[in-house]
């Protein structure tokens, strides 16, 4: 069965690898999306990147190992880092919600106000001081197997739901990933032909 727990993880982390990395190539390619909201959305998709790194890959490895075992330092390091991206997510969450208030509320004073110097003071303010608050419910009754679920479940979930839900649902974004994948598969076509009418030349 730890083979098909493997697979299982593999393809989820690569199916968060793939849609961030995508969201996050489109974002940063096209000056176009160089507005605030769209900024937000890629530091969201790199924060997922983040936290699905720093937990996936020893997971991944603790699945295929007899005896699943962590280093002092190793576990402090992802301590650290699921901390940090937890607490980064619902930073960047608050400031995509400002973003949208000021867009609303303020319209003729937004350009004004989500200056790019703005947009990073305020990316910076959340990479450096942020807090994350638990809350702790009665849990003792659930399953094992639910209450090791539900404590990954920000792992599991957020990461690549993200970029589908702020990124590709987004008009302009998918408009631009659809172009990105149509000259991809044009350009690697357009190659095959020349290949394929040097390889006649030659022959």
């Amino acid at each position: 069965m730890k083979y098909l727990y493997f697979a299982a993880t593999l393809l989820g982390y690569l199916l968060i690898l793939l849609a961030n990395a995508v969201v996050i190539a489109v974002i940063t390619f096209d000056r176009q999306l160089h507005e605030p909201m769209y900024i937000f959305i890629c530091n969201l998709s790199l924060n997922g990147l983040y936290g699905s790194s720093a937990f996936y890959p020893m997971c991944m490895a603790n699945l295929l190992s007899e005896i699943p075992t962590i280093s002092r330092a190793g576990c402090l390091i992802q301590i650290f880092s699921l901390h940090t991206y937890g607490g980064f997510e619902y930073s960047v969450l608050a400031l995509m919600a400002y973003d949208r208030y000021l867009s609303i509320c303020h319209p003729l004073r937004y350009n004004s106000i989500m200056t790019p110097f703005k947009v990073t003071q305020l990316l910076v303010f959340v990479y450096i001081c942020f807090e994350v608050v638990y809350q702790r419910f009665e849990m003792a009754k659930l399953p094992h197997s639910v209450l090791v679920i539900m404590s990954i479940n920000c792992l599991l979930s957020p990461p690549l739901l993200n970029p589908i839900t702020y990124g590709i649902k987004l008009q302009e974004i998918r408009k631009r990933i659809l172009k990105l994948f149509s000259s991809t598969i044009n350009n690697s076509v357009a190659r095959v032909k020349r290949t394929e009418i040097k390889r006649r030349q030659t022959t």
